[in-house]
Protein backbone atom coordinates (compact mmCIF):
# COMPACT_ATOMS: atom_id res chain seq x y z
CA UNK A 1 0.00 0.00 0.00
CA UNK A 2 2.90 2.37 0.71
CA UNK A 3 4.15 1.91 -2.88
CA UNK A 4 0.68 2.70 -4.24
CA UNK A 5 0.48 5.89 -2.16
CA UNK A 6 3.96 6.94 -3.30
CA UNK A 7 2.86 6.33 -6.89
CA UNK A 8 -0.34 8.33 -6.25
CA UNK A 9 1.76 11.26 -5.02
CA UNK A 10 3.08 11.69 -8.56
CA UNK A 11 -0.41 11.94 -10.10
CA UNK A 12 -2.20 15.18 -10.87
CA UNK A 13 -5.06 16.30 -8.65
CA UNK A 14 -7.78 15.44 -11.18
CA UNK A 15 -6.62 11.82 -11.32
CA UNK A 16 -6.32 11.67 -7.54
CA UNK A 17 -9.87 13.06 -7.16
CA UNK A 18 -11.19 10.35 -9.47
CA UNK A 19 -9.31 7.68 -7.48
CA UNK A 20 -10.76 8.95 -4.19
CA UNK A 21 -14.28 8.97 -5.65
CA UNK A 22 -13.93 5.39 -6.89
CA UNK A 23 -12.17 3.95 -3.81
CA UNK A 24 -14.08 1.81 -1.29
CA UNK A 25 -11.42 1.19 1.39
CA UNK A 26 -11.62 3.94 4.09
CA UNK A 27 -7.90 3.77 4.89
CA UNK A 28 -6.97 4.13 1.23
CA UNK A 29 -9.48 6.99 0.84
CA UNK A 30 -7.79 8.82 3.73
CA UNK A 31 -4.31 8.29 2.29
CA UNK A 32 -5.38 9.34 -1.20
CA UNK A 33 -7.21 12.38 0.20
CA UNK A 34 -4.04 13.54 1.93
CA UNK A 35 -2.13 13.21 -1.34
CA UNK A 36 -4.95 15.04 -3.12
CA UNK A 37 -4.71 17.99 -0.72
CA UNK A 38 -0.93 18.15 -1.29
CA UNK A 39 -1.42 18.03 -5.06
CA UNK A 40 -4.08 20.77 -4.93
CA UNK A 41 -1.85 22.98 -2.78
CA UNK A 42 1.07 22.55 -5.17
CA UNK A 43 -1.13 23.18 -8.18
CA UNK A 44 -2.52 26.36 -6.58
CA UNK A 45 0.98 27.63 -5.83
CA UNK A 46 2.10 26.97 -9.39
CA UNK A 47 -1.01 28.66 -10.79
CA UNK A 48 -0.48 31.70 -8.58
CA UNK A 49 3.16 31.94 -9.66
CA UNK A 50 2.16 31.67 -13.35
CA UNK A 51 -0.56 34.32 -13.02
CA UNK A 52 1.77 36.64 -11.13
CA UNK A 53 4.65 36.25 -13.60
CA UNK A 54 2.36 36.70 -16.62
CA UNK A 55 0.81 39.83 -15.14
CA UNK A 56 4.24 41.28 -14.39
CA UNK A 57 5.33 40.63 -17.99
CA UNK A 58 2.08 42.12 -19.32
CA UNK A 59 2.45 45.19 -17.11
CA UNK A 60 6.03 45.70 -18.27
CA UNK A 61 5.10 45.41 -21.95
CA UNK A 62 2.17 47.81 -21.47
CA UNK A 63 4.51 50.35 -19.88
CA UNK A 64 6.87 50.05 -22.85
CA UNK A 65 4.00 50.46 -25.33
CA UNK A 66 2.54 53.43 -23.48
CA UNK A 67 5.94 55.17 -23.61
CA UNK A 68 5.30 57.41 -20.66
CA UNK A 69 1.52 57.15 -20.37
CA UNK A 70 0.24 56.02 -16.97
CA UNK A 71 -2.74 53.71 -17.45
CA UNK A 72 -4.53 52.18 -14.48
CA UNK A 73 -4.88 48.38 -14.49
CA UNK A 74 -8.13 47.19 -16.00
CA UNK A 75 -10.64 45.76 -13.53
CA UNK A 76 -14.18 44.48 -14.14
CA UNK A 77 -15.62 47.68 -12.63
CA UNK A 78 -13.68 50.68 -11.46
CA UNK A 79 -14.84 50.50 -7.82
CA UNK A 80 -15.63 46.78 -7.65
CA UNK A 81 -14.28 44.79 -4.74
CA UNK A 82 -13.99 41.19 -5.78
CA UNK A 83 -13.73 38.92 -2.77
CA UNK A 84 -12.50 35.36 -2.34
CA UNK A 85 -15.41 33.04 -1.52
CA UNK A 86 -13.13 30.85 0.63
CA UNK A 87 -11.03 33.23 2.77
CA UNK A 88 -12.22 35.58 5.50
CA UNK A 89 -10.42 38.47 7.13
CA UNK A 90 -11.83 40.60 9.97
CA UNK A 91 -15.28 39.05 9.60
CA UNK A 92 -15.48 39.73 5.83
CA UNK A 93 -14.47 37.78 2.78
CA UNK A 94 -10.91 38.65 1.82
CA UNK A 95 -10.41 41.02 -1.12
CA UNK A 96 -8.76 39.56 -4.19
CA UNK A 97 -5.87 41.31 -5.93
CA UNK A 98 -6.42 42.64 -9.46
CA UNK A 99 -3.82 41.61 -12.02
CA UNK A 100 -3.01 43.69 -15.09
CA UNK A 101 -4.59 41.09 -17.39
CA UNK A 102 -7.94 41.40 -15.61
CA UNK A 103 -7.56 38.30 -13.43
CA UNK A 104 -8.44 38.53 -9.76
CA UNK A 105 -6.31 36.36 -7.42
CA UNK A 106 -6.54 35.66 -3.70
CA UNK A 107 -3.07 36.07 -2.23
CA UNK A 108 -4.00 33.72 0.62
CA UNK A 109 -5.29 30.56 -1.10
CA UNK A 110 -4.58 31.19 -4.80
CA UNK A 111 -8.23 31.18 -5.87
CA UNK A 112 -8.45 32.99 -9.20
CA UNK A 113 -11.23 34.36 -11.34
CA UNK A 114 -11.33 35.92 -14.77
CA UNK A 115 -14.45 38.10 -14.82
CA UNK A 116 -14.12 38.66 -18.58
CA UNK A 117 -13.99 34.89 -19.30
CA UNK A 118 -17.15 33.02 -18.17
CA UNK A 119 -15.63 29.68 -19.30
CA UNK A 120 -12.65 29.97 -16.91
CA UNK A 121 -12.45 27.28 -14.24
CA UNK A 122 -10.26 27.88 -11.19
CA UNK A 123 -7.93 25.09 -10.10
CA UNK A 124 -7.15 26.25 -6.55
CA UNK A 125 -7.24 23.77 -3.67
CA UNK A 126 -10.73 24.80 -2.56
CA UNK A 127 -12.26 24.60 -6.03
CA UNK A 128 -10.55 21.23 -6.53
CA UNK A 129 -12.00 19.89 -3.30
CA UNK A 130 -15.42 21.16 -4.32
CA UNK A 131 -15.07 19.45 -7.70
CA UNK A 132 -13.96 16.24 -5.98
CA UNK A 133 -16.98 16.39 -3.67
CA UNK A 134 -19.40 16.88 -6.57
CA UNK A 135 -17.80 13.98 -8.46
CA UNK A 136 -18.61 11.68 -5.55
CA UNK A 137 -22.26 12.71 -5.31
Amino acid sequence: MAQQIAKAARLDWQTLAALVAAEQDPERILALSKELVKALDEDSKQRLERVTSVSKKTAMSEKEEDSGKHAAPQTPRANARVRCPYCAENGKFREMIAQSDGAMVCNNCGHATLPHDPEYSCICRHCGQLAMFTLGH
